[in-house]
């Protein structure tokens, strides 16, 4: 990482290294973050795929409906 690109806050006391707790702090939270917006995906995939599958099913039935009249 380059230390003037990051959050001052993540500096060392001279302001030429980093301050490991605060950047370790730091790098968990988005992390974490991350885990959450990736489940949150998942669960948005997954409903998805359950309406996908319904309207399919839905398609062929009325498909076989309009074919039999």
């Amino acid at each position: 990482m380059m230390i003037d690109e990051t959050p001052r806050i993540l500096h060392g006391e001279a302001g030429d290294s980093f301050d490991l707790y605060a950047l370790t702090a730091y790098m968990g939270k988005g992390i974490k973050d991350i885990i959450t917006i990736t489940d949150k995906h998942g669960d948005e995939i997954n409903w998805l795929k359950i309406e996908n599958q319904y309207l399919k099913q839905k398609i062929k039935h009325l498909e076989d409906r309009m074919g039999a009249a």
